[in-house]
């Protein structure tokens, strides 16, 4: 048991360890910063901006994480993430929590640990982007519930429908939809009068106020655009974007949930017909249809199942059940774990002393239970990331250098920046605190205004700064890495003030 609470308390550590080291990360994390620098500045806090314009994609509730992190911390990176990276640690202790109600210590030790080690928790936990608070809020629904559930009290009920209230303002309606739709088909399994409560009623309606008040008090300021965004972030998403294979969350899941990654498909098809089982069933199943048959798929759509997902993969490790597939399965994602070191290295910085030492603890698993191996892996592979690869990412990085540069040499911000061409580098208006304005050419660039551009399209001037940016999106992060290996959409950019 020993080692269960030393690798829960070390991977909650490492959510935390090196947390403002990088720069806020294009395109969603910049949204969020920026819109924290508009609401210290005495802007609104129940409408966000960014880059001067009124950002209408999201509820606010991932703001004012960052916008509380920041009073405590002063702006900037560590100070934006921490309330994000306390809600993924906090998200493992109410797995563990919501386990233990069922399943014994051990089991439930596992469950927060295996949600903590998952690779997309993680890493979505160590910026300002909506699907950490998203996941919890959805967590501490159910967990509410379900204690309210079974131990007759209703102001537990009450304070799941609360905390929903917080998921409608963090990712819009599916915030209630996705835990009630959950909690409504356990259950009809196993108790449908309980649905029929009057607690259920109020509480539904009480779960909708703060969000209709927030949806009201948008719709009056910023009219038809606030509502054809909520049209196409609720409703368009379903059906008109884009449309991805069906079976994408059924192959990308081992990639995200590493690393217990496919252990979560055994554990649910043995576990089918285990009535202590069901409702993690339900939670993991359903989630994995709907968005299924959702055209558009976005591997985040699914984190908010990984606490089931997390309570399903310990019961089954924990049970022991077939002996020799869990056996040779573990040894694979060791292999897995070791190459995909090595493969991190390869692909960001070599760093002897940390590869040796990530590499190391593949090995010294073997003194510890089974179902501890694989956490061991991931252990080894966020360590290399977070203290070598990360680091190395920021000599490519240069926003924030270029920012500060503007500020410097521009404190009382009466020159604007100008962004010359197709791609818009969404942490300059954080880091320049200034709205960033983007022209096709330089003709458009006013007299004595600072401009960064191409090199190659730049007129004649001696810069104040030059180097490299890359021109793709950040977020999807092992593509990042690779066009980085291999100098793919990396482009030599000049800052400069245009000659009056």
């Amino acid at each position: 048991m020993i080692h269960h609470i030393t690798l829960f308390v070390l991977f909650s550590f490492l959510y935390f360890y090196n947390l403002g080291l990088n720069e806020v990360w294009m395109p969603n994390e910049a949204l969020t910063a920026d819109g924290v620098r508009y609401m210290l500045e005495g802007g609104s806090l129940l409408s966000p901006q960014f880059n001067g314009e009124p950002f209408l994609h999201k509820p606010p509730l991932t703001h004012w994480l960052a916008y509380f992190g920041s009073l405590i911390f002063g702006l900037g990176e560590f100070g934006i993430r921490f309330f994000h990276a306390t809600l993924g640690v906090l998200g493992g202790i109410v797995t563990a929590l919501f386990a233990r109600e069922i399943f014994d210590l051990r089991t439930s030790l596992l469950a927060g640990l295996i949600f903590l080690s998952s690779v997309q928790i993680l890493a979505n936990a160590r910026t300002a982007t909506p699907e950490i608070p998203f996941t919890f809020f959805i967590l501490l629904t159910l967990y509410f519930w379900f204690l309210g559930y079974s131990r007759r009290k209703d102001l537990f009920i009450i304070l799941g429908f609360l905390s929903s209230s917080f998921g409608m303002l963090t990712k819009w309606v599916p915030g209630f939809l996705i835990p009630a739709s959950i909690w409504f088909i356990y259950l009809l399994f196993t108790d449908p009068r309980e649905v029929l409560r009057k607690v259920y009623i109020y509480g539904s309606l009480l779960a909708f106020l703060p969000f209709s008040l927030w949806f009201l008090y948008m719709v009056s300021k910023h009219g038809d655009p606030f509502l054809e965004m909520f049209y196409y972030e609720n409703i368009k998403r379903i059906y008109g974007i884009q449309s991805d294979p069906f079976y994408l969350h059924i192959v990308s899941i081992p990639a995200t949930f590493f690393p217990y990654s496919f252990l979560v498909y055994m554990g649910t098809v043995w576990g089918l017909k285990k009535r202590e089982l069901l409702l993690f069933n339900i939670w993991f199943l359903e989630m994995l249809l709907v968005f299924s048959l959702i055209k558009m798929k976005l591997p985040t759509y699914m984190m908010p199942a990984f606490p089931a997902m997390s309570i399903i993969t310990a019961h089954f490790l924990c049970s022991a059940p077939w002996k020799k597939v869990v056996v040779w399965s573990v040894r694979a994602l060791l292999i897995v774990g070791g190459v995909s070191v090595i493969g991190m290295a390869a692909l960001t910085a070599v760093d002897l002393p940390y590869l040796l030492l990530s590499l190391l603890l593949i090995p010294v698993s073997f003194f510890m239970s089974r179902e501890l191996r694989p956490a061991m892996v991931g252990l080894s592979l966020t360590l290399y990331s977070l203290a070598v690869s990360l680091p190395y990412l920021e000599s490519f990085r240069h926003q924030k250098e270029i920012g500060s540069l503007v500020k410097q040499l521009d404190p009382e911000k009466s020159k604007a920046l100008y962004l010359v061409g197709s791609h818009f580098f969404e942490s300059l208006p954080f880091y320049a605190e200034r709205k960033v304005i983007q022209v096709s050419d330089l003709k458009s660039v006013n007299s004595g205004s600072f401009f960064l551009a191409p090199r190659n399209s730049s007129s004649n001037c001696l810069p104040l700064w030059k180097g490299k940016l890359y021109t793709g999106s950040e977020g999807r992060f092992f593509k990042f890495l690779l066009d980085l290996k291999k100098g793919r959409r990396v482009k030599e950019y000049i800052l400069c003030v245009k000659s009056l």
